[in-house]
């Protein structure tokens, strides 16, 4: 009897870890309980015959969970296995990046691996074990394991054929006039504050802030995400040049670190702004090194860019120490660079774009600023409404500034401000939120001639961006399309309209034309 019951609370501890690895917005706490009370009641069941040595074939046992690991870690961190991001960051660097904040994921991965070893283990002074058992149960644990189930079914999934290739288009511009008076650029990230924190009835009023700014122009809501635009770097790529990313030629056979110019064939708003004579300028609290940004915006004619190296110059020691968390500098940093960067910019006669990316709210552990903690040190903190209204104070606080020093130093040129959350959230284990706010971006456009109260529930994602800003600034010939994107302000059809987002996760990954054409060498000027 002790025997059954010592099996049944193994089988037991192996569906909740399973669970765990497999699930990666369920929480883990009450499985974790529950396991950890199952496999300890069990081996005291068993008693000394379960610590005897055990065949080689455990080994194999061993190898599937410890791959186990790094996999449910990158699940549990952003609540899904996005190969393009892991293949985009294998190849094109994570340069000033480190693991902190990532401490709780690689935690559970780690006892999601050491918990499969330990059930199989137990399990195994059941009968007599050979090789092909163990080979068995490490094949099972490969099973479980999200990366291999993500490989799984894409294989199984039908192949789509995809006419994306075809439909990817440089903008039509128009020429500029004398008499045109551009509006100043304003575009701010919000890092993963989508809309899912709009629903008062789940978050309360830490939106408040934001719903009440777009009530002064347009509020974007149908803005989803499609493969290829699923994290930050991902998500400015997608909105200044209308492309997802993707793997550099044949499927996943890249060479990112090799490369001296990104996407060089596109037309992006830097391109764009540029030609119309514009001081563009970049700001962030990371590495500039991360991803490729230098040479994104290099490549795009943004030169003006400023990182963590260029903050750690400019700020004394000590304002670097109590702001950096982990491997970013804080919201309150950048935000503070910014307002410096907007008066130099607001001084000079040509007309500016200035595009600041900020951190607070990255995935379950969020950078808090140093404003809004108690010892006046940043920190990584797991509050996300405490993190997400410290984000979205300071980032209206800093557009107020600037739309009132616009109109004291600039009043003939207007403002253009755009909000945007740089991809939805991988927030874990969200609560529920009503339809209307779940898997949309934040995209808010305000000034320039935006007509207050104005409500754009047109299906797109981050891509038609780009090409609604050419709209809205009346910069393109109708009908107004760049990249993959078409204008949200338009008739025309946008390629979520066209395929819908389920078809487009299963389409973009594989589509090697597509990919062939947007990192093409030959440069088509805008």
């Amino acid at each position: 009897m002790r025997q059954k019951v010592a099996f049944g609370l193994f089988a037991v501890a192996f569906v909740l870890v399973a669970i765990v690895a497999a699930v990666p917005w369920i929480s883990p706490d009450r499985p974790g309980i529950a396991f950890l009370i199952c496999i300890i009641a069990a081996f005291a069941l068993q008693g000394r015959g379960a610590w005897q040595s055990r065949h080689w074939g455990f080994w194999l046992v061993a190898g599937a969970a410890f791959l186990l690991v790094p996999a449910v870690a990158l699940s549990r961190s952003f609540r899904r296995i996005d190969m393009l991001a892991i293949v985009f960051h294998k190849d094109f660097g994570m340069q000033g990046a480190t693991l902190a904040g990532l401490e709780t994921p690689i935690l559970q991965g780690v006892l999601c691996g050491l918990g499969m070893a330990l059930i199989i283990f137990g399990l195994s002074s059941f009968g007599r074990w050979r090789g092909w058992h163990f080979g068995a149960a490490a094949l099972v644990i490969l099973g479980i394991n999200p990366v291999v189930q993500y490989f799984v079914l894409s294989q199984l999934q039908a192949a789509v054929p995809s006419d994306l290739a075809q439909k990817l288009v440089q903008p039509v511009l128009k020429p500029t006039t004398a008499q045109t008076v551009d509006p100043d650029i304003l575009m701010i990230y919000m890092e993963s504050t989508d809309r899912q924190f709009a629903d008062p009835a789940v978050w309360g009023d830490v939106y408040a802030p934001l719903s009440d700014f777009a009530a002064k122009g347009m509020l974007f809501t149908n803005v989803g995400q499609i493969a290829g635009t699923g994290w930050s770097l991902a998500g400015v790529i997608a909105t200044n040049c209308g492309v997802p990313i993707l793997p550099r030629g044949a499927l996943y056979r890249t060479a990112f670190e090799q490369i001296e110019a990104f996407m060089p064939s596109m037309t992006c708003l830097g391109d764009v702004v540029a030609k119309r004579g514009y001081h563009a300028a970049y700001v962030v609290g990371g590495d500039l090194g991360f991803g490729g940004l230098r040479v994104f915006f290099h490549t795009h004619q943004i030169p003006d860019a400023t990182g963590r190296a260029e903050l750690e110059a400019i700020y004394p020691p000590q304002e670097i120490a109590a702001s950096l968390i982990g491997w970013m500098l804080d919201d309150q940093m950048v935000f503070d660079y910014s307002t410096r960067k907007l008066a130099d910019l607001q001084a000079q006669a040509q007309p500016f774009a200035l595009i600041v990316e900020t951190i607070g709210p990255h995935a379950d552990n969020g950078f808090l600023s140093r404003q809004c903690t108690d010892d006046g040190q940043g920190t990584f903190s797991g509050d996300m409404k405490r993190v997400l209204d410290c984000t979205i104070t300071e980032t209206m606080a800093f557009v107020a500034h600037a739309q009132a020093e616009q109109t004291r130093l600039r009043p003939g040129r207007p403002l253009a401000v755009i909000l945007m959350s740089d991809h939805l959230s991988a927030y874990p284990n969200p609560p529920p939120v009503a339809p209307e706010y779940d898997g949309f971006n934040t995209v808010i456009m305000v000034g320039a001639g935006a007509a207050p109260g104005t409500i754009i529930d047109k299906a797109g994602s981050m891509i038609d961006v780009m090409p609604t800003l050419l709209d809205w600034f009346d910069w393109a010939q109708e009908p107004v399309a760049s990249g993959l994107g078409r204008s949200l302000l338009g008739s025309g059809k946008t390629i979520v309209e066209m395929h819908g987002i389920d078809t487009l996760e299963r389409m973009i990954p594989t589509d090697v034309a597509l990919a062939n054409r947007v990192w093409a060498e030959d440069v088509t000027p805008p």
